[in-house]
């Protein structure tokens, strides 16, 4: 029976914090919460940097396709200078009046000895050469 007292006085000291013999225990303070204005601000700055990388990259990509096309449309235009001069030099030499004279006699055709100027009766509008009929 001594023993079931020794429990009840254990018992009964460790209820009163005074009879214990380990040093007092306090409440820890809640730890501290990280903020992630950290963490948020390195999210933002690689998505910021990241996309301006890719915009950089899509420029240059532009600028590098711009330059292939002015470059080609300069040589298409060197092209189109040289196929103009041809023509202007052709158009020259078919455009000479001996050049016509002689196709017109080859086709038959010879110049008038007159000139006359017909004009209709009905029209009263038609307008007048000075120096010919009335």
């Amino acid at each position: 029976m001594s023993a079931q007292p020794a429990r009840q006085v254990r018992a009964r000291q460790a209820a009163t914090p005074r009879a214990r013999t380990s040093p007092s225990l306090k409440v820890a303070p809640r730890p501290k919460r990280r903020s992630r204005t950290p963490f948020l601000f390195w999210v933002a700055s690689i998505v910021i940097v990241g996309s301006m990388v890719l915009g950089l990259a899509g420029t240059h990509v532009l600028l590098a396709q711009g330059a292939f096309e002015v470059d080609a449309l300069s040589s298409e235009q060197q092209d189109l200078l040289r196929r103009n001069g041809e023509l202007r030099k052709e158009y020259l030499e078919m455009s000479t009046s001996n050049r016509i004279a002689q196709e017109a006699r080859g086709l038959g055709l010879v110049l008038p000895h007159a000139v006359e100027i017909v004009r209709s009766q009905s029209d009263p509008q038609a307008p007048r050469v000075p120096g010919g009929p009335e």
